[in-house]
């Protein structure tokens, strides 16, 4: 066995803590602890009124604070709107993940742009297709950012990662150097509709990139998606990684063959890696369930529980932090949640 269970090391947490806007979804908060010392969050922001499915259109990445992990975060600002007409990002910034290297701040994101159809569906369609992964870099926690003309890896014509790269999940090692995992798929939107008709299809793998330093260039080193050939290769998603004790760890998001791999779907799994290329399931290997306990002593089990975000505090993960989504009598509840992690 690798190690213990992940999972059992999972406290409960605060129902009054993570990060909500009451006229915003907001999706995917990732933590850092700034240069005053407080920690700071970076997550997806999109109007409530205009329903779930808009990230694809109108997310921006916004700026939260708290004088503790648990939150609650107040929001601050927008850290990363979208650049408008003629940008890559021009349309929509997405699933921010912030680190740091000496005394640079790496916000990495997706970012996205479309042309402007009579029907929003070919708005989202376009814009799935044209899902990128860029860099920001600034000084200070706070900003301004940095952005660049280019996002920072790109799709490769006729391999399994041929139409987007997105949801970066970048280990930034002390050297400078950069191991990146990342999504992808080699199936474009329109058919990804098409084939969801017939049944659940999703198509998404993740993969691996390397940088000597962190804004690149970043060189995609998998030929063939993470897990292949294993009962691994599956619909997986939302990576985050880290180094520890001289090995990478990855949580990430399984799909429906969750329930066969890990005894749930939806939920997460840890893997483990010597070298950041070849992984290999953790034993035990489940990281997270959709079921959450609270400080109060209940439990909620979320429709979706995603986009795991790490506090890594003298190298150790302290607190995760999950995008929920909520069925309630009036809707939904769509914010984030931070649940501590024993040592």
């Amino acid at each position: 066995m690798d190690q213990p269970s992940f999972l059992s090391r999972l406290l409960p947490a605060r129902k009054d803590g993570g990060f909500a806007m009451p006229k915003d979804i907001v999706w995917g908060a990732s933590p850092i602890v700034g240069e005053d010392g407080r920690y700071h969050l970076f997550a997806s922001s999109w109007p409530k009124a205009q329903g779930m499915g808009a990230w694809l259109t109108h997310s921006q990445v916004v700026h939260a604070v708290s004088d503790t992990p648990e939150g609650p975060f107040a929001y601050q600002a927008v850290a990363l709107p979208a650049r408008g007409e003629g940008y890559w990002d021009g349309s929509m910034t997405h699933n921010p993940t912030i680190h740091k290297h000496g005394d640079t701040y790496l916000l990495y994101y997706t970012g996205s742009h479309y042309t402007h159809h009579d029907d929003p569906r070919e708005n989202e369609i376009e814009c799935f297709n044209n899902k990128r992964i860029g860099l920001a870099i600034s000084k200070s926690v706070n900003g301004p950012w940095q952005r660049f003309d280019q996002p920072i890896l790109e799709p490769r014509a006729g391999k399994w990662d041929s139409v987007i790269t997105s949801n970066a999940a970048p280990c930034v090692l002390p050297d400078g150097r950069v191991l990146l995992v990342y999504k992808s798929t080699d199936v474009a939107q329109r058919e990804r509709i098409e084939r969801r008709k017939q049944g659940p299809f999703c198509g998404l793998r993740l993969g691996v990139a390397w940088a000597e330093t962190p804004t690149g260039p970043y060189v995609s080193c998998s030929e063939e998606p993470l897990f292949e050939g294993t009962e691994w290769a599956v619909d997986m998603e939302d990576g985050y990684v880290w180094q520890q004790d001289g090995r990478f760890y990855m949580l990430a998001k399984i799909f429906g063959e969750g329930e066969q791999l890990i005894g749930e779907r939806g939920a997460g799994f840890l893997a483990v890696s010597e070298d950041g290329n070849s992984w290999r399931p953790a034993d035990p290997p489940q990281g997270y369930s959709r079921s959450v306990n609270w400080t109060d002593g209940t439990s909620t089990t979320f429709r979706r529980l995603e986009r795991v975000q790490v506090l890594l505090q003298n190298g150790v993960p302290t607190h995760l932090y999950f995008a929920i989504d909520l069925a309630t009598e009036t809707g939904g509840e769509y914010h984030n949640i931070c649940v501590p992690v024993s040592p």
